[in-house]
């Protein structure tokens, strides 16, 4: 016997059937967002400027000048509870500018097994030369070069600097191939060096060309730095977290 209701029930089953619509699932992108990060905040200039031939004409006709950073002080920059100059390695513009030598007492000191990292001299805007140490240590999981042990010195001598100024900072060479750096004025940046030039070939440039087109030498009659020493040496303390002189220390870019 037929059951009168099967009918009813098939229709009822194909309706409900025409009714349903596909459903779409949206599958998610695997694809990784782009990072955009922070332009530089400021320009790059890559020539010498005059300043800094002028400074290395008093360092006995020094040579082979590098851009390091244009460095934006920070609070822990010009903070002497922190005691120190610090410069990310990302933004190292010319990460060559230390010797092989250099590099394993730099190393030596940021594993420990060394008291102190490499003994350096820093000029600062007011041409005034002062003995830091160059060491660099790992904060946050990244590596970075801090000039210590005489950067108060330098907030001393420079009571101008202000958080966000702007310095570049060179590197180069004395006459006798001490590691040397200097903080540029900004007024010194406006314009390059013309007529100057230096010697890669030698790896020395023995003789500098004046603004005036004149050359001049180690004897050419320039005053020589001299050299303001640490007034107190820093404590050696764990760097990854505390400051130069022992103080506890908080990030900088």
């Amino acid at each position: 016997v037929r059951n009168p209701n099967q009918d009813s029930e098939s229709s009822r089953v194909r309706g409900r059937s025409k009714n349903k619509r596909p459903i779409y699932v949206e599958k998610r992108s695997r694809k990784k967002r782009k990072v955009v990060r922070a332009l530089e905040v400021e320009p790059i200039q890559m020539t010498p400027p005059e300043w800094l031939f002028n400074v290395m004409r008093r360092e006995e006709n020094g040579y082979d000048p590098k851009l390091i950073s244009t460095r934006k002080l920070f609070q822990t920059d010009i903070n002497k509870d922190q005691a120190r100059l610090s410069v990310p390695f990302r933004q190292v513009k010319t990460p060559d500018f230390l010797t092989e030598q250099e590099t394993i007492f730099i190393h030596e000191y940021a594993m420990k097994t060394r008291v102190e990292g490499v003994s350096v001299d820093l000029v600062d805007p007011n041409m005034k030369k002062h003995a830091l140490d160059l060491r660099k240590w790992k904060m946050n999981g990244n590596w970075i070069y801090t000039f210590c042990k005489g950067w108060n010195n330098v907030l001393d001598a420079n009571r101008s600097f202000k958080v966000d100024d702007v310095y570049p900072l060179w590197s180069f060479r004395s006459g006798k191939g001490k590691l040397c750096f200097a903080l540029v004025p900004s007024q010194a940046t406006s314009s390059s060096h013309v007529g100057c030039s230096t010697s890669r070939e030698s790896g020395r440039g023995n003789t500098l060309t004046g603004g005036d087109g004149a050359s001049t030498s180690g004897e050419s009659g320039h005053v020589p730095l001299l050299v303001n020493p640490p007034s107190h040496p820093a404590k050696d303390s764990t760097h990854s977290i505390q400051g130069c002189s022992g103080g506890s220390s908080s990030n900088s870019s």
